[in-house]
């Protein structure tokens, strides 16, 4: 990419496809280019995820034992923009994004695996091995399953800003949607409660 100071502005100029102009909305680029015929020609090119539906879908099993103690397996499918692959190039990196998703559906456990089995620029997917810390908080003869306060999915976004600091506050119009399906086993004999908290 070349920058190009002109009477009208800065341009940007890629050496092969031509000119890139910004009609004011972060995400809309033009490319400006030139025919077999010799044509001037523009060409929408859409930001990333910006044809995808935004959506997370996490499902799976947990077992709990008669020892207290649980432990499963999740699936998670995510797609659009809620999320930025140039973030996830290595294995640490990859391990704490599925450490604080698994977190936000089900507390108090930790990822003792886990394999990204697609990463692209629209979609990723995951399994991840879950147990618990221990045995579960026992009150009184009951044993207490956390799970997560949610939205499961709280989204770290680059913001578009030619800078990385701001000094107002900065919203991103967008939405994603969530598709939570967790499958909890008990021990025969035990009778599930469900507290919600408001």
């Amino acid at each position: 990419m070349i920058l190009v100071e002109s009477p009208d502005g800065l341009i940007r100029v890629h050496p092969q496809l031509g000119i890139i102009k910004s009609p004011g909305k972060w995400g809309r680029r033009w490319m400006l280019g030139k025919d077999d015929g010799g044509k001037l020609t523009t060409t929408y090119l859409a930001a990333r995820s910006e044809n995808v539906t935004n959506r997370l879908e996490i499902g799976g099993k947990i077992t709990i034992g008669a020892d207290g103690k649980a432990a499963g397996d999740l699936r998670i499918h995510l797609t659009g923009g809620f999320y930025d692959p140039e973030n996830l190039e290595s294995g640490s990196q990859q391990a704490a994004f599925i450490k604080g998703l698994v977190g936000r559906v089900i507390q108090e456990s930790d990822v003792s695996s886990h394999a990204i089995t697609t990463l692209s620029a629209d979609v990723l997917k995951a399994t991840a091995n879950i147990a618990s810390k221990g045995e579960l908080k026992a009150v009184g003869k009951s044993r207490v399953l956390r799970l997560g306060d949610g939205p499961a999915f709280l989204a770290d976004f680059p913001l578009p800003l030619g800078r990385t600091y701001r000094s107002t506050d900065v919203e991103l119009g967008g939405t994603i949607e969530e598709d939570i399906d967790l499958v909890v086993e008990f021990p025969r004999g035990w009778v599930p409660e469900a507290l919600l908290r408001p």
